[in-house]
């Protein structure tokens, strides 16, 4: 999907926005740690790299991230040395959908949607239990990744890809109507 407004200006508000949505919907999430945590935060994330692609997302992403391990009641295990492995899961749903989908409308490509819909929320998932692992053997804490646990993440994460199928969609149609979307757009 291509904006009208191509300034500088409008990018970085609208970055700014996503980033800001990011920490909103992070504050909204659903968690009964360490098993299970049900958000949507990915969602302006995926916008992100609609409009501006995997560099701008994968911004947004870590920016987002960065400022939720600050904040204790999202991230109530504090700071430690593993933040910055914590950063790369959510920059890969930027990387993903920006190569897939950069000025690409979510309506007219429905095949290629659902698919990355799902490979990208699949790979934050997976990406996450990597870095759960990762982080147990660094912090030295046994990071409890149990058969049943694993299931649960990757049932989640079915979960949100389908909302994010049938949600994104939605928004983009009602986008269309504004003017910050080109009419004739891809």
């Amino acid at each position: 999907m291509k904006l009208t407004n191509k300034k500088p200006l409008f990018r970085i508000s609208l970055n700014a926005l996503f980033l800001a949505m990011y920490i909103g919907l992070s504050f909204a999430s659903i968690r009964i740690p360490p098993v299970f945590e049900f958000t949507l935060k990915g969602l302006p994330l995926v916008f992100c790299a609609i409009f501006f692609g995997p560099i701008d997302a994968m911004a947004v992403a870590a920016g987002g991230e960065l400022i939720c391990q600050f904040i204790p009641y999202i991230n109530p295990y504090g700071i430690t040395p593993t933040v910055p492995l914590w950063l790369l899961p959510v920059m890969l749903r930027g990387l993903i959908v920006g190569l897939l989908f950069k000025e690409k409308d979510p309506i007219k490509h429905k095949a290629l949607w659902i698919v990355t819909m799902i490979v990208s929320c699949l790979a934050v998932t997976t990406a996450n239990i990597g870095v759960t692992y990762l982080d147990g053997l660094i912090m030295e804490y046994p990071p409890e990744l149990t058969g049943i646990k694993i299931v649960i993440k990757f049932v989640n994460s079915i979960v949100v890809a389908i909302i994010f199928t049938f949600v994104i969609p939605v928004i983009t149609e009602s986008l269309k109507h504004t003017k910050f979307i080109e009419k004739d757009s891809d």
